[in-house]
């Protein structure tokens, strides 16, 4: 198959796009400080008090956590 094409692109060229610096506004992003606190199994924001997501979990998934998994190492 010496000198066949035997794949070619099709198509068209498309315009070449200018990249952008990250501006140092982009970078000075503050972040909140949270704790996780396993009694209500949710973190909380460590100024506020507020917590990050008010999650409820069912008492089926609870049960399974504190009783079905082996937390012995082996």
């Amino acid at each position: 198959m010496r000198g066949h094409r035997l794949f070619d692109r099709f198509g068209f060229n498309l315009p070449k796009k200018e990249i952008k610096s990250p501006s140092d506004k982009a970078l000075t992003i503050e972040y909140d400080e949270l704790s996780y606190h396993p009694k209500i199994l949710d973190w909380l924001n460590n100024e506020t008090g507020k917590a990050l997501s008010r999650f409820i979990p069912d008492p089926e998934l609870v049960y399974m956590l504190n009783h079905r998994i082996n937390k012995t190492l082996e």
